[in-house]
């Protein structure tokens, strides 16, 4: 079987070869398509596995022509489904059927593939009802709406109600994918009845995979047309960034469904500040590699994915190709065509917000309800402690469907969700702020996203700080300056604590501060964030230490665009103390990295440079320790030396350039044989 997996593994690049730089087409119809389509039914594992994404690879690239697709790869798929053949077989022959559908014409898809699919959802076998059932969503992608709601949507309906729970949970885990491939008018008459029918089932994983893809299933009513945030963003990849693939583990549920009032007719902010408290108040697919590894414990989406970077194109270089739909049919691109239908207007009570008295009828009320019940402590503790996870991870795309004008609906359940016990619940929502800030606009952000943001800030777990890091600058720039500056004073504290095993999250936030730098004047910036920037400068992690130097560098030169060089010339003299001044050797190190920086960047002119820091980097060519008299011999050699400033300086400039002609000699007898080296190239 290894011989067979590395031949698999091949053939994506020898076809690509012989098809598009040979010009050999026949080679693929007559000898490379039968291979491989004879290794579907290998009866090792891996062989299959890597059969199947070397198939949707090749046809990714357009290497094999519709006639194989329609007369060989098509039949082979009805052959592997026949009653006669094992049920492991079957069933991933629907699963390819479901992956190539991806990849064919719509014509071929709903010609060859559709009767063949039809029929095995009808299967006597339970098992092969259910991988039906977990690939239907891409089926209906590939054959259109029509096709969808004529044939597909009775038989989703139908699997829906099966008498196998494992069928009905997996209808409930593509609700979705359903939902995207019908019109809009459908989903509110149809396939809302069928997701609240899933939520109140009596098996409990299949309650728990219906609540897990509530938030999901409720973003397929939005309405590109009338939502002004998917008007400037493509709604397929939008989908994409608030609804990347859960991977999450089953868990138990137990009971019915609870409702709780969604409307609140205070802030969030007076939530926060009033009883309820934060609990802390007391106190990762790009493959870089060509090495394939285990095929048996990779999906074939994965394997699909390596083997389309291994491939080269005709000029030798890696094509970056990943598994993605052909014909530009994403199942959210179906909804363009069907938002225009009229949602079924439903009666609900009316919500006061303020002084505003509206009612939604974007989603099934009952939907809202029971998605808005996942942070109810009933609900929870009968149903599984996982939900307030759930209900965070979809509340962007939630908040996108039902749009800003019924935020009133969902912020008390956000208000609740930020005080969660569960770091990773407030981690989540710490990642996806800004997303809900730029769903909701900068009043209800000011009013609601603030407060949670202000306290994220502070939070006791770290992993809920770097979710605000993430995006700490986007953030705030977002809001007016009043509040702008009211964030500074936390950037002190904002990593309590620096350690070997947090160095990323120091370096990802010198990335911020070097951002939000722009935002502030002289004086915020020297009293706020150049302390930060000195301490992250004496950083024990290289990496970080050399980042901080970019912080300084871009520091000083804002300080300098000031009229007022009063901070500026503070900051240069603390800089020279902490570091150029200071006994422990790795900050005197430090120094002479820092200067290197301040003149490659351009932050300080040469000639300022050889008044202020050139006098005390010359004195540190005398260390005692070897590494800082590098430091200096370096920074003269790689960096001094092509100024034409220290080389010809001018008459009326005090610059000393016999000291630094002295200092080199010095150092190009330095006991040190590195020190000697680049001392003696400045010399040269």
């Amino acid at each position: 079987p290894h011989l067979r997996v590395e031949m698999m593994q091949q053939i994506p690049q020898v076809a690509n070869y012989l098809v598009q730089d040979c010009q050999m087409n026949t080679a693929m119809s007559d000898y490379i398509l039968p291979t491989v389509l004879k290794s579907l039914t290998d009866p090792c594992l891996e062989v299959r596995k890597i059969t199947q994404a070397t198939l949707i690879v090749m046809l990714m690239k357009d290497l094999i022509s519709t006639e194989d697709i329609r007369d060989q790869i098509c039949e082979v798929l009805t052959e592997m489904s026949k009653p006669d053949c094992s049920e492991e077989t079957r069933c991933e022959a629907v699963f390819i059927m479901a992956k190539i559908s991806q990849q064919i014409e719509e014509e071929i898809a709903q010609n060859h593939l559709l009767p063949q699919f039809e029929l095995l959802c009808n299967d006597e076998c339970s098992q092969m009802r259910k991988t039906c059932a977990e690939n239907i969503g891409d089926i209906c992608n590939a054959i259109g709406n029509s096709k969808t709601e004529e044939i597909l949507l009775p038989i989703f309906i139908k699997l829906c109600n099966d008498e196998i729970w494992g069928v009905r949970k997996a209808c409930a885990d593509n609700i979705m994918a359903v939902s995207f491939a019908v019109s809009l008018q459908l989903r509110h008459n149809v396939l809302a009845s069928v997701a609240v029918k899933l939520l109140q089932d009596k098996a409990k994983w299949v309650r728990m995979g219906a609540y897990k893809s509530l938030g999901q299933f409720i973003f397929s009513f939005v309405d590109s047309e009338d939502n002004a945030f998917t008007n400037n963003v493509a709604t397929t990849d939008l989908a994409k960034k608030i609804l990347p693939d859960l991977d999450l583990e089953n868990h138990q549920s137990i009971g019915g469904i609870a409702t709780i009032d969604p409307i609140d007719t205070g802030s969030i902010t007076g939530s926060l500040s009033g009883q309820l408290l934060f609990p802390w108040q007391d106190g990762n697919n790009q493959v870089a590699n060509n090495s394939l590894g285990n095929f048996a414990l990779k999906s074939v989406d994965d394997i699909v994915n390596q083997l389309a970077l291994m491939t080269v194109d005709s000029n030798g270089e890696t094509e970056n190709v990943y598994f993605s739909v052909k014909k530009n049919r994403s199942r959210a691109s179906s909804m363009n065509s069907t938002v225009s239908a009229s949602p079924i207007p439903i009666s609900i009570p009316l919500a006061k917000n303020g002084d505003q008295t509206t009612e939604q009828d974007v989603i099934p009320q009952v939907l809202l309800d029971n998605y808005l019940a996942m942070v109810n402590p009933e609900v929870i503790e009968k149903v599984d402690p996982q939900l307030p996870y759930y209900c965070a991870y979809n509340l962007p795309a939630v908040t996108l469907a039902l749009g800003k004008g019924y935020w009133h609906y969902l912020k008390r359940a956000y208000a609740s969700l930020a005080i969660n016990s569960q770091s990773k619940v407030r981690r989540t929502l710490a990642h996806s702020i800004i997303d809900m800030a730029l769903i909701l606009g900068i009043e209800i952000t000011i009013k609601d996203l603030v407060p949670v943001f202000h306290e994220f800030m502070q939070d006791s777990k770290e992993e809920v700080r770097m979710g605000v890091l993430k995006h700490l600058n986007e953030f705030i720039q977002l809001l007016p300056y009043q509040i702008q500056i009211q964030y500074l004073p936390l950037l002190k504290n904002f990593i309590p604590s620096y350690t070997s095993s947090n160095w990323r999250m120091r370096f990802d936030f010198i990335e911020q501060l070097i951002s939000l730098s722009g935002l502030y004047p002289a004086a915020e910036l020297y009293t706020f964030i150049c302390p930060v920037s000195l301490n992250l400068a004496a950083d024990l992690t290289a990496s970080v230490r050399k980042q901080a130097n970019l912080l300084i560098c871009h520091l000083m030169e804002k300080l300098r665009k000031f009229s007022d060089l009063t901070l500026w010339d503070s900051f240069c003299q603390e800089i020279i103390t902490t570091f150029g001044k200071h006994p422990h050797w790795l900050r005197r190190q430090v120094y002479t990295h820092l200067c290197q920086s301040l003149l490659d960047s351009h932050s300080e002119s040469p000639e300022d440079f050889a008044v202020r820091f050139l006098p005390c980097l010359l004195e540190l060519a005398s260390d005692q320790v070897p590494n800082v008299r590098l430091g200096v011999a370096r920074t003269l050699s790689q960096t001094i030396s092509k100024i034409d400033f220290y080389l010809h300086p001018p008459e009326n400039h005090p610059f000393n350039q016999a000291g630094l002609t002295s200092t080199l000699a010095n150092l190009a007898n330095d006991p040190d044989a590195d020190v000697q080296y680049y001392a003696t190239v400045f010399l040269n």
